[in-house]
């Protein structure tokens, strides 16, 4: 079955561009709208699988938009289109619920590219813009303080990971080839730096920094 989408844009040739991509490409437009009022009618009255959309458009924009097409219809899928790599603006319409954001300069290349994407499920981002977006993410990870395991040397964190796992001190050093006594310090200091008393809290902090995974 065809993926059925909705666009909106307030440019009409470039509305029209990326409609022709669509029609050339087996996607099923069902409706264009030139504001954001529009477009949030059309898809409660279309529910279409994907809405692309610009994110400035006279009447309500598209961050906006996208905040009540989620709220109405969440079976919807939302691409923003937007002239500028903005991290914030990226962040801001992946905080309203868009599934993607592409750059207009790319949009006809890639466009095809989103859709299919955000049709399985994945979020889409145009390349061109994703490493600014990761980069200022880990800045934004490093102002908030580092994690419990930047405290911890490399050995102390392999040691974890198999305390974790269940193993024994006598296991570990047999395993990384190191003395029982040096395990038993490595495990000292680890659960030292991390304020950890029991085996259990271990296993839990482990469990909660992803370092081992559920069984199931």
């Amino acid at each position: 079955m065809a993926v059925r989408v909705v666009l909106a844009e307030d440019h009409q040739m470039f509305r029209q561009a990326l409609g022709q991509v669509l029609a050339q490409n087996g996607i099923d437009l069902l409706g264009e709208a030139c504001n954001g009022r529009e477009a949030v009618e059309l898809v409660q009255q279309l529910e279409p699988d994907i809405i692309v959309m610009d994110i400035s458009m006279p009447r309500l924009n598209g961050i906006e938009a996208t905040v009540q097409i989620r709220s109405a219809t969440p079976q919807t899928h939302v691409i923003m289109l937007s002239r500028y790599a903005d991290q914030k603006q990226v962040v801001r319409a992946l905080r309203a619920g868009a599934d993607g954001y592409l750059l207009k300069n790319d949009a006809v290349d890639e466009l095809l590219i989103a859709i299919s994407a955000v049709d399985r499920g994945d979020l889409y981002i145009s390349p061109a813009i994703l490493r600014p977006v990761v980069e200022g993410y880990l800045a934004w990870v490093e102002k908030q303080g580092a994690s419990p395991l930047d405290r911890l040397t490399d050995r102390e964190r392999e040691v974890l990971q198999l305390i974790a796992e269940g193993k024994s001190n006598q296991a570990i050093a047999q395993e990384l080839n190191l003395g029982v006594r040096t395990v038993e310090t490595h495990r000292a200091n680890l659960m030292n730096k991390l304020d950890l008393h029991h085996v259990a809290d271990v296993v839990r902090f482990a469990y909660r920094h992803g370092i081992v995974g559920s069984s199931d």
